[in-house]
């Protein structure tokens, strides 16, 4: 009897552990990720105190002390820019001007509205599936 018990509380132990680990993962992984994107964009550009890193559609957008630079995927200036309003949207680089991007999923569509830097006013949206 107290065998089946001690079995039964290390397999409840063991899928517990197993639970922490399958949440605690995925973390880990996208912190090792914006790491080694840090660390490649040092070791191929001049660019210091970098603050924020962001890779969507082919480029870095990279925010450092006094501006926003944007490099291709062969580290190469693409658009620059002094300085933009902060937000807690990610930056997003589009149409050959950066914008701060709103994602929103209803049902089986989601939206895209993305925003001036400059000031909180929708420039475009788009949307994707649905009818």
């Amino acid at each position: 009897m107290k065998k089946k018990i001690l079995i039964l509380i290390s397999i409840l132990l063991l899928i517990g552990v197993l639970l922490f680990l399958a949440i605690l993962l995925p973390s880990l992984k996208n912190k090792n990720y914006e790491k080694k994107l840090l660390n490649n964009i040092t070791k191929n550009t001049s660019l210091e105190n970098i603050t924020y890193v962001n890779k969507d559609n082919n480029y870095y957008i990279i925010k450092v002390e006094n501006k926003i630079v944007v490099l291709d995927l062969n580290y190469e200036e693409v658009y620059t820019k002094e300085s933009v309003r902060e937000s807690n949207l990610p930056l997003v680089y589009r149409r050959n001007d950066l914008y701060y991007e709103e994602k929103i999923r209803n049902k089986d569509k989601i939206t895209y509205n993305y925003y001036s830097t400059d000031e909180d006013k929708l420039i475009f949206s788009s949307h994707v599936g649905g009818s």
